[in-house]
């Protein structure tokens, strides 16, 4: 018997040989252009940001951003990026 693992074997994954995309991050944009994406909340249900191109997994916290020190920072609200489907 071969016990090779193959290309679709995932090795305790319950039937699955697709894994699941992560979900797309949600994004606001400044008046500047500059791209942030959410990556959390605050205690007071704030959204914390940090620049689109970073990863969250390897961001250090103190890059993270609340959504209105944002605003005061650029002297508007950030806006949504819709993302085409």
């Amino acid at each position: 018997m071969n016990n090779k693992p193959t290309a679709n074997d995932l090795t305790g994954q319950s039937g699955s040989t697709n894994p699941t995309p992560a979900p797309a991050p949600e994004l606001y944009a400044a008046p500047t252009g500059r791209v942030f994406q959410v990556v959390g909340t605050n205690d007071a249900g704030g959204r914390l940001l940090i620049p689109a191109e970073s990863d969250p997994e390897t961001c250090p916290r103190w890059v993270w951003a609340a959504e209105s020190d944002l605003v005061e920072a650029f002297g508007a609200p950030l806006v949504r990026v819709e993302r085409a489907a």
